[in-house]
């Protein structure tokens, strides 16, 4: 299962510069919902 930890790990470092970017990403039912400030 190394594959799935790495895909995990880039998975966080993803969600972490997004956060640092403004980005807000909101797990969701049907997946993740990727909010970049401009939401009507």
């Amino acid at each position: 299962m190394a594959e799935v930890d790495s895909i995990t790990s880039e998975v966080k470092n993803i969600i972490e510069i997004a956060e640092k970017s403004g980005i807000e990403i909101r797990p969701g039912n049907s997946g993740a919902t990727v909010a970049s400030g401009n939401e009507t």
